[in-house]
Order: structure tokens, then sequence, then C-alpha cells
């Protein structure tokens, strides 16, 4: 079980940078979203 758990965590670093682009992204399609809203 150790050892899927550290695969896991590698394969989440090694696209930690394009899931970080990708989750700002999705924070400005909220925020756009709230704004429209009020």
């Amino acid at each position: 079980m150790p050892e899927i758990l550290n695969e896991q965590v590698l394969i989440s670093l090694q696209t930690g940078v394009e899931s970080e682009i990708d989750y700002i992204q999705r924070i400005d399609e909220i925020i756009n979203f709230l704004i429209k809203l009020i």
C-alpha cells in the first residue's frame, strides 16, 4: 500500500504545475460567473 501511495504522490508532483494552472483558470471562471450573478 505505501508504494502505491508514493507513486500517486510522484504523479501528482509531476502534474502539479499543470494542475495549478487549471486550478487558477477554474478560479477565474468561478469569479467571472459570480460577478455576472451580482
